[in-house]
């Protein structure tokens, strides 16, 4: 897990952070393609509807195997 990540993220705390040399709008682009390309490589999973972060993929089930 990334350094100053806890177990759950909002993405909303990286937003000003990201501002602080980018344009708003620029801002919420690179947000966006961290999410696409995190999510595609299961580095985290990000939650839409809650905008968070989590190590965890919360939509997944575990499965025990037999």
């Amino acid at each position: 897990m990334p350094n100053g990540w806890t177990e759950f993220s909002a993405a909303w705390a990286y937003t000003p952070e990201l501002e602080d040399s980018l344009s708003e709008d620029e801002a919420e682009r690179v947000l966006q393609v961290i999410v696409d390309w995190g999510r595609y490589a299961e580095l985290f999973a990000y939650d839409y509807a809650a905008g968070v972060f989590s190590a965890e993929n919360p939509g997944e089930e575990l499965v025990e195997e037999k």
